[in-house]
């Protein structure tokens, strides 16, 4: 008896997210989470470079006179 099923391979770079009638559908269903993902990490390291300046100000006094006197300026 011979078997209909044949071997898909996929040679592209794209994602197979799945397969019907032996065709692979390859696509990018993740490309919402991962700029999602990326927003917060960049969301990430502004506020914690902000959290830093913030506590640079607060343990030298010279280093707030600098950031006061670049804001007023």
């Amino acid at each position: 008896m011979k078997s209909n099923t044949k071997k898909v391979t996929n040679k592209s770079k794209a994602f197979a997210v799945g397969t019907h009638e032996g065709q692979i559908f390859a696509s990018v269903p993740y490309t919402s989470e991962d700029f999602k993902n990326s927003l917060l990490i960049v969301s990430l390291l502004v506020n914690a470079s902000i959290f830093i300046l913030w506590i640079l100000t607060q343990v030298h006094s010279d280093y707030a006179l600098t950031v006061a006197q670049a804001i007023v300026q």
